[in-house]
């Protein structure tokens, strides 16, 4: 029992120490509020980084991605052919050659679209 009163009391005392620092050390430290030091109003903006920043990588990306779509529809089209050519009148051949051909329209417009998406948002949000 003896012991247990004494980890109570040590634990009640260090808590008080504890309390009276924390709520001593500003008088302690003396602190003070700076004076000449201000904040700035408008601080700079970090170089390389903003909306600009954004558009150029996009318009970046869509270059990329209609250079891509155009070659592969170039490779589709490419196939295309050589099945028409080596179709033999067989049906499946000539549809599966058609199907190709198709691909490669698709892929003709995304491309198309790709590249047209910053004209048509610049025209509808009336941007110059």
């Amino acid at each position: 029992m003896k012991m247990q009163n004494i980890f109570k009391v040590s634990s009640i005392k260090s808590g008080l120490a504890i309390g009276a620092v924390a709520l001593a050390l500003p008088i302690l430290a003396f602190a003070q509020p700076a004076t000449g030091i201000t904040r700035p109003q408008n601080p700079p903006p970090i170089p390389g980084f903003g909306i600009d920043w954004v558009i150029g990588i996009l318009n970046t990306v869509v270059k990329w991605t209609f250079t891509v779509f155009l070659i592969v529809a170039v490779i589709f089209i490419i196939i295309a052919a050589f099945r028409y050519l080596f179709s033999g009148g067989d049906p499946a051949a000539v549809k599966k050659a058609t199907q190709t051909v198709v691909f490669a329209a698709v892929a003709i417009a995304v491309a198309l679209l790709s590249v047209s998406i910053e004209f048509l948002i610049r025209q509808l949000l009336s941007v110059s």
